[in-house]
């Protein structure tokens, strides 16, 4: 059985319908407008429904209220409503073609994540057998990643440690060991002690 849902503002408006069973109402899944924190302004407008007639009911209500990403209401669906797949469950036809059944995907992931039938799985490759080896980079390129060039250099990708007075690279600041646990403001702690 299925129910007709709606999130209401502060003013009682309400700004989503939707069609559920279950939980789905006091739920968020992923890409869909959240339900309020207070769970008094989640109404169940309509209750024992067959799905037909609920997708029917709700496609009325957003109707009625309009949307506001077409400019016809106060709602915030995205769509007008009497779509779903609740119950859908795939055909025998469908899990016998899901590619994770493929003996061929089967074969690349064993070879993938199994170390006897990889040759090069945990092996550290050092000059001709790294891949990047013999990769000349030209003199143009170097200079366009020199100085105020390179991304990493840009204001907005450095962070500034008020202890050594040292500006760096976001992904390096802490790994050198500046902020808080800066080695100077270390050294200043022991000496005083």
């Amino acid at each position: 059985m299925f129910y007709i849902y709606t999130y209401l503002r502060i003013d009682y408006s309400p700004y989503y319908i939707g069609k559920g069973s279950g939980k789905r109402a006091f739920s968020k899944c992923k890409g869909e407008v959240k339900p309020p924190k207070d769970k008094s302004k989640i109404i169940i407008i309509a209750n024992n429904l067959n799905e037909d007639d609920a997708f029917l009911y709700e496609t009325m209500l957003i109707k009625l209220f309009g949307r506001k990403d077409i400019a016809t209401g106060i709602l915030r669906n995205k769509n007008e409503g009497g779509k779903g797949s609740a119950g859908w469950r795939a055909t025998e036809e469908q899990k016998l073609n899901h590619y994770m059944k493929r003996p061929e995907w089967k074969k690349i992931q064993s070879d993938r994540t199994i170390g006897d039938k990889n040759p090069l799985f945990g092996v550290r490759r050092f000059g001709k057998d790294n891949p990047m080896y013999g990769m000349v980079r030209t003199p143009e390129w170097k200079q366009s990643m020199r100085g105020s060039n390179n991304p990493v250099n840009k204001p907005e990708h450095q962070l500034f440690c008020e202890i050594c007075n040292k500006s760096m690279p976001k992904q390096l600041f802490f790994r050198w060991g500046h902020g808080i646990t800066c080695k100077k403001n270390r050294k200043a702690t022991y000496d005083n002690k």
